[in-house]
């Protein structure tokens, strides 16, 4: 019998296919195991890359402090202004996306 027959007839009677898989311990600990290194790891990526975009949201914040401080022209400034703008725009959806990534879920896993 294949196993699309079995998963076939499974689902016929009603019944999860998923409650005929059985492990034993060990593979249970190896799946936690290899389930928390991979979330460990997309956090890790997760904070890398806010931080980088923190860090390049106030470096174009401080685009308008170094104009008052007469670091960088008027001229200038008034040309790049509205690019640094829509950069920062970009930059604060991004955090945003970021931010709804991280999912509770995997805290109450992993507990």
């Amino acid at each position: 019998m294949s196993i699309s027959t079995i998963i076939a007839e499974r689902r016929r009677k009603g019944g999860d296919i998923l409650s005929m898989l059985r492990f034993d311990e060990e593979v249970l600990e190896w799946i936690r195991t290899a389930l928390k290194e991979s979330h460990d790891d997309e956090t890790r990526y997760q904070r890398q890359v806010v931080d980088k975009l923190q860090k390049e949201y106030k470096r174009l914040e401080a685009m308008y402090v170094n104009k008052l401080d007469g670091k960088i022209g008027e001229r200038f400034y008034e040309q790049k202004s509205a690019e640094w703008r829509e950069d920062q725009q970009d930059i604060r959806c991004r955090l945003e996306e970021h931010e709804t990534l991280q999912s509770p879920i995997w805290t109450k896993a992993s507990a």
